[in-house]
């Protein structure tokens, strides 16, 4: 599963799912350094990738 790679990642994200749509959801807010940023999409284009 996609969402358990990215919290063992230490990716906080919420899993949503309705009506056989899942979807997660990521809150980047001011507290969220350029870095932690990156290394979230960064994680995101691996664990999409494959």
């Amino acid at each position: 599963m996609r969402v358990k790679a990215l919290t063992e990642k230490g990716i906080s994200l919420s899993h949503r799912g309705v009506l056989g749509h899942y979807r997660i959801r990521v809150s980047p807010y001011l507290y969220n350094t350029k870095e932690e940023v990156e290394l979230f999409l960064e994680a995101l284009a691996v664990v999409k990738s494959g």
